[in-house]
């Protein structure tokens, strides 16, 4: 399947929400290769002359109480993504392989209900929108999760 990228603005902008939306709440986050749609997106708008940026405070955030609430579901999980990793290295550091194996499960199973909170959603949210000649990035929160993005779309 061939990656089809829209002239139009606002549904290349819609595509870029959806892409995001749908990675960052699966088990691709993980793999580095997945985040290419996005990179590709954000690399038209670039090439047709628009900044990127991410905003650094939340006080101008429009979302509705539904998508905050979605949005700070989706980085706790991700914070227990983060830490059940660390975990699962530190104990194979240790060799604790039982562990790193309880490690291993928690991970997974906080995926799949990151993944159920996905599929449970019935509206997405605009972490990107476009303001004058720029895409602007919602800020997001987790100094952590918000530093693995940014080393995904590499800015």
């Amino acid at each position: 399947m061939k990656l089809q990228l829209t002239d139009q603005e606002a549904e290349r902008l819609n595509q870029l929400n959806n892409w995001f939306m749908e990675i960052i709440c699966s088990k691709s986050y993980f793999d580095d290769e997945k985040w290419i749609n996005i990179r590709l997106n954000l690399a038209k708008w670039k090439e047709l002359g628009y900044n990127f940026r991410q905003e650094k405070s939340i006080e101008n955030r429009c979302y509705s109480m539904d998508e905050i609430l979605f949005v700070n579901r989706m980085l706790n999980y991700h914070s227990e993504m983060l830490l059940f990793d660390a975990g699962q290295r530190e104990s194979v550091i240790k060799q604790n392989f039982e562990k790193a194996a309880l490690y291993r499960d928690l991970k997974i199973e906080t995926i799949e209900r990151l993944s159920e909170l996905y599929e449970k959603r019935y509206f997405t949210v605009r972490f990107f929108k476009l303001i004058e000649h720029a895409i602007i990035m919602e800020p997001i929160e987790n100094h952590f999760v918000n530093h693995y993005i940014k080393e995904r779309l590499r800015k």
